[in-house]
């Protein structure tokens, strides 16, 4: 059965109005080639500093486009967006979800559930390294990897403002990863660039997986 970890970030937490605004569906199904590189010292029995390792993991990131919980509450929510990273599994590709259980459709997410005024401006930071929105990762030789990370989006536009492409890029990252040799811990970098569904790797559907949560808290306004 496909394992959900689908990763939700508060997008946008601290919007600048006077910047040009994305349309509200612009980056709905956008996906990134995502390279994650992480580089550190395995962490050794009491603590100690072991070997030097590396690792260099390319993921890929579908956004999704969530108005159900604008829909349902107007008063407390604003459309934002889901964040899908999809991973090599053994010989298929994978997805996983935050919240605390897999399956559940509730936002019970380490990785912050959604707020008023989450949608993408053209420039804009996504989230904020140490504010619990860590992108999850894994490869061939990674187990799992993990990346605390200020990360931003910069869109590109044509002459009549239509969405061309996109970039994430992070400023300051630190995290880990767990591979054969133990766990390293250590700085990272994260590049995205928006690929074209066609060029995705078999076993990616370039339709993605949807909306996952979807269950709404109760409104308050």
């Amino acid at each position: 059965m496909r394992h959900v970890y689908s990763v939700i970030a508060v997008l946008g937490i601290f919007m600048l109005f006077t910047a040009p605004v994305a349309f509200s569906q612009d980056l709905d199904g956008i996906w990134f080639k995502v390279t994650y590189t992480a580089k550190g010292n395995i962490e050794g029995a009491n603590e100690a500093i072991g070997q030097k390792q590396q690792a260099k993991v390319v993921n890929y990131i579908q956004l999704v486009y969530n108005d159900v919980w604008s829909t349902r509450c107007p008063g407390d929510f604003s459309p934002f967006y889901e964040i899908h990273t999809w991973y090599p599994d053994g010989n298929v590709w994978d997805y996983d979800n935050g919240a605390m259980n897999k399956d559940d459709e509730a936002c019970y997410s380490t990785h912050g559930c959604p707020y008023q005024g989450k949608t993408f401006l053209d420039k804009q930071f996504v989230f904020y390294a140490g504010s619990g929105n860590i992108l999850y990762y894994r490869g061939v030789d990674v187990q799992l990897g993990n990346s605390d990370a200020t990360l931003t989006i910069d869109i590109k536009r044509g002459r009549n403002d239509e969405f061309k492409s996109a970039t994430l890029t992070s400023i300051g990252c630190s995290g880990g990863f767990r591979n054969a040799n133990g766990y390293t811990w250590g700085s990272c970098t994260i590049k995205g660039k928006t690929i074209d569904p066609d060029k995705l790797p078999d076993g990616i559907p370039p339709e993605g997986a949807g909306v996952r949560f979807t269950i709404v808290p109760p409104c308050t306004i």
